[in-house]
């Protein structure tokens, strides 16, 4: 039985030796043409580095000194102390603050048993010179990401049954004078520095000569870096202009520039060709295990990927657009997501992984009351630094080689503001956050104001933040929720008050005793449920709902509903003479229903000298719809006829154009009523042509344009009995 009053510390690193044999091929290593003595079997004794292979683990356990040490577990008691500074959650703000230990432990003499394979072979006895860690410094050089670990228990305990935190070495310090070494060890984290890991990578791929501002062809250099460095076809970006490209070994193709609003301009030979990063509608687990998987050093151990798959597909199904056109630390792009999809993100020391959580409402593991806290160690205060009560979202980014904070650059701001008349009341200052969005499109709006809501609902209040100690027997890990109760807190009349929600986002375990601290929780956020809803907030064009909706969300489901909602002013226009709006074809059993009262708008009809061309449709229905709202749904107007000029040599002149979101093209003769949104246009040259308004053919001169489809699939539409919809145009199938 474990003797809780007499604890055991141990401290673990991770080597992996060589497991070649000096001189034995494939190991070319020989004195003296190599060296003028044997290797260590370690990375800075090597003498044939390219024949380097690492072997199995070899695990180097330090102990602090006690008189209980078992002795059936090996170790070198030499550690001197273990200084701990516990992570910190921060929800939906950032990665908080990593876990840093430092152990230090003192010099000694060592026979190097177990370190050196060639003892008989060395002529001296090792034990005679040098020290431990002046020894081992030499031999193993920079230990900076080697997996280390803190073990945590009680004499009499077994081994494997005490507690183990997983660590990676961050650096080393010594041997000084005093004979002194320490290690600084973090968690996984410590590989998402900036100057650890970047997304994108830095492209070595650079123009062989200039190119001016039309050009549209030019070769990388050096010679072959096409194929290592550049994917076939891609998005790219030269100095502060963004292109996209085509490439056949060094010659690339430019498809586009000047492209989301760079100046399109001139380069330099030696300019950077500079490969982006782009996502286009991904899950939050899907983007970080990318970011963490290619871009970073992280063991996939860490990793759970299936497990964050199921956090974000009960909790978080919406999907993400970006485009990353320059090295970006990924620390930077995590931090990002956290806030602006609302995430939980953090490391468990203990069970060696990387949890990911929505930011949502959480189930208590545990109540924490005066029974069960050691005797006053419940303290509290309000976070004051944390209160919002505004929110402002700038999403939509424009151009993505601007800085995240340029607030011109963004399509749509969303402002929230509290409404809680009882935080009203309390008459405090403004507490405004800004999130600058790269990963929300202009027209994931719903994902916005579910994001404000949260933030809102958790934050308007200054949360309480809570420090407590208990024994470390009960169930409370970080991240992890608990409830509160104790008699510190009371009600307005002065009797015990209810017990509350908080989550733990410090923890630290000593001598059998939890230290933690848990921030309140104030959000009843749960699973949206089978309600996808899409809210059309500023003008575009050409959508497919599915396709909009599956750039949102996960696939919909039988009994999901997928509601498209078209904000008031707003109006879905098309940019050809197709549909304005297609609704695809949903997995069977999906409800789809159409509201709002924005517009549904096909283009007008556009005039030639010889006739007047037709106006484009407005929706094409693939399956069951319901109109629930008053929307509009508008087909392009005709143009109107082409027209004679009443004096030699009497040539043909176009007509007017016809109404559409994108109105008509005409004549730019005179007497030239220019077509609009709303209403077709009027050209008079000795005679008369009109463009149709919404809906309806265009008129007069030679060859009128007839007006287009308001609703292609009219028998698969159903109208809410309360619904009132404006159609203008021929409703057809």
């Amino acid at each position: 039985m474990a003797n809780t009053s007499k604890p055991l510390r141990f401290c673990e690193l991770s080597l992996n030796p060589c497991s070649r044999e000096y001189g034995v091929a494939p190991c070319t290593a020989s004195i003296p043409t190599t060296g003028s003595f044997k290797c260590y079997n370690s990375p800075r004794t090597c003498q044939d580095p390219s024949n380097y292979l690492a072997g199995d683990e070899q695990v180097v356990r330090w102990s602090v000194p006690t008189e209980d040490l078992p002795l059936d577990i090996d170790s070198i008691p030499a550690i001197t102390s273990i200084a701990r500074r516990p992570a910190t959650v921060n929800p939906g703000e950032s990665l908080g603050v990593r876990e840093s230990v430092t152990v230090s432990m003192h010099d000694f003499k060592h026979n190097d048993v177990g370190f050196d394979p060639y003892i008989p072979t060395r002529g001296f006895n090792p034990y005679l010179k040098g020290s431990f860690w002046g020894k081992f410094t030499a031999r193993w050089g920079s230990l900076d990401g080697y997996a280390f670990r803190t073990i945590d228990g009680y004499e009499g305990q077994p081994y494997d049954e005490m507690k183990v935190r997983h660590y990676i070495v961050d650096s080393t310090a010594g041997p000084d004078s005093k004979g002194t070494f320490a290690f600084t060890i973090k968690d996984v984290i410590k590989f998402f520095d900036g100057k650890k890991a970047q997304a994108p990578l830095p492209s070595n791929g650079t123009l062989l000569a200039g190119i001016d501002d039309t050009v549209t062809a030019l070769t990388l250099d050096p010679s072959g870096i096409g194929d290592l460095e550049y994917p076939a076809s891609g998005t790219a970006s030269i100095g502060d202009e963004k292109v996209t490209f085509t490439r056949v070994a060094d010659a690339i193709t430019l498809t586009g520039r000047g492209l989301s609003g760079s100046e399109q301009s001139a380069h330099d030979a030696g300019d950077t060709f500079q490969l982006a990063l782009v996502y286009s509608a991904q899950d939050v687990a899907t983007i970080i295990n990318d970011l963490l998987t290619n871009y970073t050093d992280t063991p996939a151990e860490y990793i759970p990927l299936a497990d964050w798959n199921d956090e974000v597909s009960n909790y978080l199904n919406r999907l993400y657009t970006a485009e990353i056109m320059r090295p970006t630390s990924i620390k930077t792009l995590l931090d990002e997501l956290i806030k602006e999809a609302g995430l939980i993100f953090y490391t468990d020391l203990y069970s060696k992984s990387l949890i990911l959580k929505a930011f949502r409402q959480l189930v208590p593991t545990f109540a924490v009351t005066d029974d069960f806290a050691l005797q006053d160690s419940i303290k509290s205060k309000r976070l004051e630094s944390k209160r919002i009560n505004q929110i402002w979202i700038y999403h939509g980014k424009k151009n993505p080689l601007e800085n995240q904070d340029q607030k011109k650059n963004y399509t749509t701001v969303y402002a929230q503001i509290s409404d809680n008349p009882i935080v009203a009341l309390e008459n405090n200052p403004a507490a405004i956050s800004e999130v600058f969005s790269r990963w929300i499109t202009s027209l994931n709006a719903d994902a916005v104001t579910e994001l404000a809501d949260s933030i809102i609902e958790r934050y308007e209040t200054a949360p309480r933040q809570v420090s407590f100690r208990v024994p470390s027997e009960f169930p409370i890990s970080l991240g992890e929720a608990v409830t509160i109760q104790s008699r510190i807190f009371e009600d307005a009349q002065g009797d015990l008050a209810d017990p509350f929600t908080a989550q733990v986002t410090s923890f630290d375990e000593k001598n059998n005793v939890i230290s933690a601290i848990a921030e309140e929780v104030n959000f009843t956020t749960v699973d949206p449920g089978p309600l996808r809803i899409i809210t059309i907030s500023s003008n575009s064009f050409d959508l497919d709902l599915k396709t909009v909706h599956d750039s949102l969300y996960i696939p919909a489901e039988s009994g999901d509903t997928v509601r498209l909602i078209i904000n008031p002013g707003v109006i879905i226009g098309s940019t050809n003479y197709s549909y304005a709006l297609t609704t695809g074809i949903f997995a069977a059993g999906v409800t789809v229903e159409i509201g709002g009262t924005g517009r549904i708008q096909g283009r007008g009809g556009d005039a030639a000298t010889t006739s007047g061309g037709d106006g484009g449709d407005a929706l094409l229905v693939e399956q069951a719809i319901e109109i629930i709202d008053d929307v509009e749904i508008w087909s392009g107007g005709g143009a109107g006829g082409s027209l004679v000029a009443p004096n030699p040599p009497f040539t043909n002149e176009k007509g007017a154009g016809g109404a559409g979101q994108i109105p008509g093209t005409g004549s730019t003769g005179p007497g030239q009523t220019n077509a609009t949104t709303e209403a077709g246009g009027e050209v008079t040259i000795g005679n008369t042509s009109f463009g149709g308004d919404p809906g309806l053919d265009g008129s007069g001169g030679t060859s009128p344009g007839v007006a287009g489809v308001a609703i292609q699939g009219d028998s698969l539409v159903t109208i809410d009995g309360g619904a009132t919809p404006d159609i203008r145009g021929g409703q057809l199938g």
